[in-house]
């Protein structure tokens, strides 16, 4: 399953700036040590937490969307 193996993946937006991932890659603390993240946009803040906000000291926004065509973003 195709979807399953992008779930991993931490997907480098702009280069050594912006990245994006799924709520797997947001536990992931040695990907943030790897690469340098310092702060997150969390979108799904109602399904994937702060995780390293203590351990790691990274900052988040995080906000509370829905993936629905309701949702105004």
């Amino acid at each position: 399953y195709e979807n399953e193996f992008y779930k991993r993946v931490c997907s480098e937006i702009i280069d050594g700036y912006l990245y994006l991932g799924s709520d797997l890659v947001a536990k992931d603390a040695d990907t943030f040590k790897t690469q340098g993240i310092t702060h997150v946009i969390n979108c799904a803040a109602d399904y994937s937490e702060d995780y390293h906000k203590e351990t790691l000291g990274v900052t988040y926004k995080s906000y509370h969307l829905k993936d629905h065509v309701r949702e105004d973003i």
